[in-house]
């Protein structure tokens, strides 16, 4: 099986596809005292926890809560107080390496009521899978097609407004939908943030809850049957029967963020010099608290030389124990192992990136670009643009 194959199966099963046949009892699981959380993998639309924006990708996720503009409506809506006037982004990510997986984002905002109003929309997508069938084990069935893709996207409409002059609070709803074109759930979510400024030392905090909602469960022709009128035993009515396949509802991934933000130059505020200062500083530490993982930690640094140029870094931690021994695989014919203790080493999680800000019509037009080290499933790539920050 090749690494793409392998990854969009895993992918496929994270993301919460399933489909559930009857046959049989088997032997139950008990849940082992011993162990962690053992809830990974178990949430559909999973695609919420991957990262939106170069700025924030490349900043490990630290610090990104707390940055206003378009993207600021995925980390903390509370944050789009900030901004004064009309706003519009995009995002584009290549998800790791070669793997054909893109990721769309697209958002803008403007001020409305004494705060301000904000609609986005997000997509992924897979790209094109060979599809197998049990009359076409080898692909190219002629009723269904050779090939499918997994899809999965959002949108979203979200409102903020400053309540004084250092707090800020967002909140809003989207609509989230994932599956393939003949099976797919739905969802609605909510999300809510705010941000603090403590006027002590340039410190900042911020603090968001996302994904808190509705359950969602699989429709669609792939999980339907007909059971044929000459089947006396199942369909005993003398005509066809259409029936719908158990599947299992799936909740969503909530998560919390809780970031505190050190200016260490740069702002009047800042730790250690005064207003005016050709350059800047930022230091930033997430905390993450997911119901689907264990809690993750992020660092991220951020220089700027006139608010013009910007140079960032960052690393997350991924907390997650490590299962250890031997992965067999076939590698061109020939039989491999891998040992899996060092599947996540420290690079695991490192990201670094940059970008520039540029007067335009009075406003700020800013490019910026994010590279993530996934280890094994390796890089994330990650371009943005955004007017009017």
């Amino acid at each position: 099986m090749s690494r793409k194959a392998l990854l969009l199966s895993v992918l496929a099963l994270f993301l919460g596809f399933e489909v559930g046949y009857a046959q049989g009892e088997g032997t139950g699981l008990e849940p082992d005292p011993e162990a962690g959380n053992t809830r990974v993998g178990t949430r559909g639309a999973n695609f919420l926890e991957i990262g939106i924006g170069a700025r924030g990708m490349a900043l490990a996720g630290a610090g990104a809560t707390l940055q206003p503009g378009v993207f600021s409506m995925y980390w903390n809506p509370g944050a789009m107080a900030s901004v004064e006037g009309f706003g519009v982004g995009f995002s584009y990510a290549a998800l790791y390496a070669d793997l054909g997986i893109d990721y769309f984002y697209g958002a803008a905002m403007l001020p409305f009521i004494g705060g301000v109003l904000g609609v986005s929309w997000a997509g992924l997508s897979s790209g094109d899978i060979e599809r197998t069938t049990e009359a076409y084990p080898d692909g190219n069935d002629p009723i269904f097609g050779p090939t499918f893709d997994w899809r999965s996207s959002f949108v979203g409409a979200y409102y903020a407004r400053a309540i004084t002059d250092r707090l800020n609070i967002g909140g809003g709803i989207k609509f989230i939908t994932e599956g393939i074109t003949e099976a797919s759930a739905k969802y609605v979510a909510f999300d809510a943030g705010v941000t603090f400024r403590t006027g002590l030392y340039g410190i900042e905090l911020g603090a968001t809850a996302q994904n808190i909602g509705s359950e969602g469960e699989f429709r669609g022709s792939a999980v339907k049957r007909i059971l044929d009128s000459g089947d006396q035993i199942f369909a005993p009515l003398n005509r066809d029967l259409e029936i719908d396949l158990d599947t299992r509802s799936h909740e969503l991934p909530t998560l919390f963020r809780f970031t505190v933000n050190l200016d260490v130059i740069g702002t009047p505020e800042s730790l250690l010099q005064g207003p005016g200062e050709m350059h800047s500083l930022d230091v930033s530490v997430d905390l993450l608290d997911a119901v689907d993982t264990e809690l993750q930690t992020a660092i991220g640094l951020e220089y700027s030389f006139r608010q013009i140029g910007f140079l960032r870094v960052g690393k997350r931690f991924y907390n997650e124990a490590q299962r250890t021994g031997d992965i067999r695989a076939d590698v061109g014919g020939a039989v491999e192992y891998y040992r899996t203790d060092d599947f996540r080493d420290f690079w695991h999680g490192v990201s670094f990136g940059g970008g520039v800000r540029i007067p335009a019509m009075g406003r700020n037009l800013a490019f910026d670009y994010a590279y993530v080290d996934m280890g094994e499933l390796e890089n994330i790539q990650v371009f943005s643009f955004e007017y009017g920050l």
